[in-house]
C-alpha cells in the first residue's frame, strides 16, 4: 500500500487499494512511533531522507520516519484511509437500505398478486378433482369395454380357427382331386398320342399303296373288293379317329372347366383367408388404440393427482 498526503479538496483518498490489513498496519506502526523515536534519539536507528510530498510505503520502508512533519503526513494518510473506509461503509449501507426498500415493495406487490392466484388455484384444484372423477369413471367404462372386446375377440378367434381348419381341409381335398384329374389328363393325352401314331402309320401305308397304283392297276382291279373293304375300314377308322378326337376335346374341355372351378374355389378361399387376416389386423389395431387411450387417461389422471 502507498500512503500519500491527505487532500482536503477530495472526498476520496488518492490512496490505492485500501483494505483492513493496511489500516491495521498503519495503526500498529503509529503506536510504535514513540519507541522508535526514542531509539533514534539514542543513535540506534537512522531516519531516511524524506522530502516533503514524497509517498511513503509503510511496508517497504525499513524504519518509519520520526520527523514531526513526516509523522503528521502519516497521520493524515491514516485519517484519510479511515475516512474513506467509513464513507465506503456508509455508501454500502445506503445501497443496502435502498435494496431492502425495493425488495419490500416487490414483496408487497407479490403478495397482492398471490391472492388471486391462490383463488384461481383453488378453483382449478376443484375443477381438476371433478375432471379426475369423470376420467376415473370413463376409465372404468373403457376397462369394461376392453373386457367385452377381449371376450368377443376370443369367441370370434375360435370361430375363425374353426373356419380356417375347415377351409384347409377343403383345400387338401381339392388338391387331391386336382392331382387325380391331372393323372387322368396325362393318361388321356398318352392314349391320344398312341392313336395319332397309329393314324400316322396308316397314312404311311396309304401313301405307299397310292405310289404303286400305276403298277398295281391290274392287281387293284382284282382286289376291288379288298380295296372297298379297305376304304370301309378307313372310313371306320376315320370315324373312330373323329370320335376319339371328340372324346379328347370333351375331356380337355371338362378338365379345363374343372380346372377353372378349382381355381375359382382356391381364389374364394384365399379371399376368405385374406378377409379373416384383415379382420384380425383391424381387431389388433383397435385393441392397441384402446390400450393407448387407457394408458393416456391413466397418465393424465396420475399427472393431475401429482399436481395436487
Amino acid at each position: 500500500m502507498h500512503c500519500c498526503r491527505y487532500d482536503e479538496t477530495h472526498q476520496v483518498d488518492p490512496v490505492s487499494s485500501v483494505n483492513r490489513a493496511d489500516l491495521m498496519l498503519c495503526s500498529v506502526e503509529r503506536s510504535n512511533i514513540s519507541e522508535r523515536s526514542s531509539q533514534m534519539s539514542n543513535g540506534m536507528m537512522q531516519s531516511p531522507n524524506v522530502e516533503e510530498g514524497d509517498i511513503i510505503n509503510v511496508r517497504s520502508v525499513p524504519t518509519l520516519p520520526t520527523q514531526p512533519k513526516n509523522i503528521a503526513d502519516l497521520a493524515k494518510a491514516h485519517h484519510a484511509m479511515t475516512k474513506n473506509a467509513v464513507a465506503k461503509a456508509n455508501a454500502d449501507a445506503a445501497r443496502h437500505k435502498a435494496k431492502v426498500s425495493q425488495l419490500t415493495v416487490e414483496l408487497s406487490t407479490l403478495k397482492t398478486k398471490i391472492t388471486p392466484i391462490e383463488a384461481s388455484t383453488a378453483a382449478a384444484s376443484e375443477a381438476n378433482e371433478e375432471m379426475i372423477k369423470s376420467l376415473e369413471t370413463e376409465r372404468e367404462e373403457l376397462k369394461s369395454q376392453v373386457q367385452n372386446i377381449n371376450a368377443a375377440w376370443t369367441k370370434e378367434k375360435a370361430e375363425h380357427d374353426v373356419v380356417v381348419k375347415t377351409l384347409r381341409g377343403q383345400v387338401s381335398s381339392l388338391e387331391e382331386s386336382t392331382r387325380a384329374l391331372m393323372f387322368d389328363l396325362d393318361k388321356n393325352q398318352q392314349e391320344k398320342a398312341d392313336l395319332t401314331d397309329q393314324l400316322s402309320a396308316l397314312n404311311g401305308k396309304l401313301n405307299f399303296a397310292n405310289s404303286h397304283v400305276n403298277d398295281l392297276e391290274a392287281v387293284l382291279r382284282k382286289t376291288e373288293a379288298a380295296s372297298a373293304a379297305n376304304e370301309r375300314m378307313m372310313r371306320r377308322l376315320e370315324d373312330e379317329r373323329e370320335d376319339l378326337q371328340a372324346q379328347v376335346e370333351t375331356l380337355t374341355g371338362t378338365q379345363a372347366n374343372e380346372r377353372s372351378e378349382y381355381d375359382t374355389t382356391i381364389k374364394l378361399l384365399e379371399n376368405k383367408v385374406e378377409a379373416l387376416l384383415e379382420a384380425n389386423a383391424s381387431a389388433g389395431i383397435l385393441m392397441a388404440d384402446l390400450r393407448a387411450e387407457i394408458s393416456s387417461v391413466e397418465s393424465n389422471a396420475t399427472d393431475m393427482a401429482a399436481m395436487h
